[in-house]
């Protein structure tokens, strides 16, 4: 913590603390953020797929362990950065793709409200945005936008 003084002896005063982890916020960043993104788990999720398909002979649900590569990498590259609202905006229309694609080519409800998801993707990235801008306005920091 940098404190400012008027004193010019003292003009900066640092003071750390002790962190019985002994990791600091500031270490997760650059080295475990590449070891995240650098991880083939896309070969892991095929390996996956075609072990519980040869298993199960359940191949085409199966194929929806594919919507695990990008959330994967989108939630690593939410850790990296620490920031909640650019994972939200990407993972909600990931799910609302899956969700139509499961009513439609595992329930066969394709002709129902099934479509209706895809009506909620830009309310709900409004939504995450204006709450985001909330947010950092809240806690009196400038919004940026790298939000959405």
């Amino acid at each position: 913590m940098r404190v400012n003084t008027t004193d010019p002896e003292a003009a900066e005063h640092i003071f750390t603390r002790d962190n019985p982890f002994g990791v600091s916020p500031g270490d997760f960043d650059a080295d475990r953020a590449k070891k995240w993104l650098k991880f083939p788990f896309w070969a892991l999720v095929i390996v996956g797929y075609l072990a519980f398909g040869m298993l199960s002979g359940i191949w085409g649900p199966t194929l929806f362990l594919l919507f695990l590569i990008p959330t994967y990498y989108i939630v690593g590259a939410a850790v990296a950065s620490r920031r909640i609202a650019p994972m939200l905006c990407a993972l909600y229309p990931i799910g609302a793709i899956a969700w139509f694609l499961w009513m439609t080519f595992v329930d066969v409800h394709w002709h129902g409200p099934a479509w209706v998801i895809f009506l909620t993707i830009p309310l709900v990235e409004v939504i995450i945005v204006q709450l985001s801008k909330w947010w950092n306005a809240r806690k009196g920091n400038d919004f940026k936008d790298d939000v959405a």
